[in-house]
C-alpha cells in the first residue's frame, strides 16, 4: 500500500506564513493550521501549544455561531472543539462535547431531504463522523441509510471496524481520502470539523500501522 507522507517543504512554508502573521499583526494566526503543521513536523511541544490556542479561540467561534442562531453552525463549531480536544487526548471532555454536537446536528437535520438535499447530505456526513468518534459504529452506518448517494468515509471506516478492522475496507477508505484531499496536503488543512487527514490517521491506527497520533499521545502522556 502506498502511504501518504507529509511534504516537509510545504509544512515549513506554512509555519513561516503563520508566524509572519503573528509578527506583523496584519492577519490573525490560524492556530489550527499551525498546530497541524507542527504535528507532521513532529515538533510536539509547539504542536501542543498551538492546538491549546486553537481550542481557546474556538470558544469565540462557538459564541459567534450562537449569535447567528443557526443550529447547524453551532453544531459544527462545537464539533470542531470536540475534535481539538480529541487531538489533545482529553478523551472524557472530547466525548462530552461530541455528544453535544451530535444532539445539535440531529436537531438541524431537515425532516425531508428533498427540501434541502445538500444540507441533508452534509449533516448526515457530520453525524456519521461524530458517531465514529463516539464509538457508535452501527449508528454511523445506519444514519446514512437515509441518503442514497455516496457514503461518507466515516461510515466506511465504521463498517471496517465492525468487520474486524477489515483491511480491504480500510484501504478503500484511504484511497478515497487521498483522492478527495488532492490540493490539501497533509498537515495544511484547517477549519474542518473532522478533517480527511484525521480519518486517514484513524485508518492507519486500525491497520496497526504507525500513526502520528500515537506519537502525540506518547508526548502528552510524558507531560503528566
Amino acid at each position: 500500500m502506498n502511504l501518504v507522507k507529509p511534504n516537509k517543504k510545504k509544512l515549513m512554508e506554512n509555519v513561516e506564513s503563520q508566524l509572519s502573521r503573528y509578527e506583523t499583526k496584519l492577519l490573525s494566526v490560524n492556530y489550527e493550521s499551525l498546530a497541524r503543521t507542527y504535528m507532521y513536523l513532529k515538533d510536539f511541544p509547539k504542536y501542543y501549544e498551538a492546538m491549546e490556542k486553537a481550542l481557546e479561540m474556538q470558544e469565540g467561534r462557538i459564541t459567534k455561531a450562537k449569535e447567528k442562531n443557526s443550529t447547524y453552525r453551532i453544531a459544527s463549531a462545537i464539533h470542531m472543539k470536540a475534535n481539538f480536544l480529541r487531538l489533545l487526548f482529553r478523551e472524557e471532555e472530547s466525548r462530552n462535547v461530541f455528544q453535544e454536537a451530535l444532539r445539535l446536528y440531529k436537531q438541524a437535520l431537515p425532516e425531508d431531504y428533498r427540501n434541502d438535499p445538500d444540507s441533508f447530505r452534509n449533516i448526515l456526513w457530520e453525524i456519521a463522523a461524530v458517531e465514529l468518534h463516539l464509538g457508535n459504529y452501527q449508528n454511523s452506518i445506519d444514519i446514512c441509510e437515509l441518503y442514497k448517494g455516496q457514503k461518507p468515509i466515516a461510515a466506511i471506516i465504521s463498517s471496517a471496524i465492525l468487520d474486524g478492522n477489515n483491511p480491504e475496507t480500510l484501504e478503500k477508505a484511504m484511497a478515497i481520502i487521498k483522492k478527495d484531499a488532492r490540493g490539501v496536503p497533509m498537515g495544511l488543512e484547517d477549519s474542518n470539523t473532522t478533517s480527511l487527514w484525521d480519518l486517514y490517521e484513524i485508518c492507519l491506527q486500525l491497520l496497526g500501522l504507525p500513526s502520528i497520533l500515537d506519537e502525540i499521545k506518547a508526548y502528552i502522556e510524558s507531560r503528566k
